[in-house]
């Protein structure tokens, strides 16, 4: 994992997801940069959030060491989206929903 991923990044990741599930109320730069204690300044979450994560090795490398166990058969399935839902261009609809 560390060939596509730094060490930095793997400990930010850490700290960044702890201090996510120990918040509560409003989670905000100031709040996690709070929650995440040494190594979790108020510029290292943009910084985080700025780098380019390979989410699929990350997730396959979860899978493979938490959920697997040898000789089971599995069947991994994903979807992905390189675009935003909010990505400025927005179509009227032709009709309500209501």
């Amino acid at each position: 994992m560390s060939d596509e991923i730094t060490i930095t990044t793997i400990r930010q990741l850490g700290r960044i997801a702890l201090a996510m599930l120990a918040m509560t109320g409003r989670v905000t730069m100031v709040g996690l940069s709070r929650w995440t204690g040494t190594g979790g300044s108020y510029r290292t979450i943009p910084r985080f959030f700025h780098t380019p994560l390979p989410w699929a090795a990350i997730l396959w490398v979860f899978v493979r060491s938490q959920m697997l166990t040898p000789g089971d058969n599995v069947l991994l399935v994903g979807d992905e989206c390189d675009e935003s839902l909010a990505s400025g261009s927005t179509r009227p609809r032709s009709r309500s929903a209501s």
